[in-house]
């Protein structure tokens, strides 16, 4: 599987909290909560539907002591005092293009934590320019090719401006 075999390249986390960016039906999220038993994981999505899937396949793996789900506007959620700067790691498949997936995530991350993204086949790091990355205060780190992936790194702190709305980000993308 996609995300068993990112777990495999990338260092494991240990006790530390993790968020799965649009977890739709809890990938890569579940399957890395499975591989990784230390971490405590939330997955979030904006879609009723991928909540319910979601909270019935954490109770099915009986996951419930270290996953949660929280169901909302990621670039919101990020704000609020208890999730902005609280995760170590934040995984994204298919959450969307490279842009909004970065300033969505950024608001998550903390200093020196990890956003990694699940890449087309086709992807490249042009996909991931260093100058607009710099202002959400991430930095290209590595790529991975089977799986294709990207992880990126928050080595500065991010502009407060940043994430702002779905509509701003939608309208006038960073890059």
């Amino acid at each position: 599987m996609h995300a068993s075999a990112i777990t495999r390249q990338l260092d494991e986390p240990g006790e530390s909290r993790c968020l799965d960016l649009g977890t739709g039906s809890g990938l890569p999220g579940l399957v890395m909560a499975t591989c990784w038993p230390a971490t405590r994981w939330l997955l979030i999505d904006r879609r009723l539907r991928s909540e319910s899937f979601a909270r019935w396949a954490i109770g099915l793996l009986d996951l419930s002591e270290r996953v949660s789900f929280r169901r909302g506007e990621a670039a919101e959620l990020a704000r609020e005092v208890a999730l902005a700067g609280a995760f170590a790691l934040v995984v994204a498949r298919a959450f969307g293009p490279p842009p909004l997936t970065a300033e969505c995530a950024t608001g998550f991350l903390g200093l020196r934590g990890r956003l990694v993204v699940s890449e087309p086949e086709s992807g490249s790091e042009a996909r991931w320019p260093s100058e607009p990355l710099r202002r959400l205060g991430l930095e290209l780190h590595t790529t991975g090719t089977e799986p294709c992936f990207v992880e990126l790194r928050k080595v500065t702190p991010h502009e407060d401006r940043f994430p702002r709305r779905p509509a701003a980000m939608q309208r006038n993308p960073l890059y």
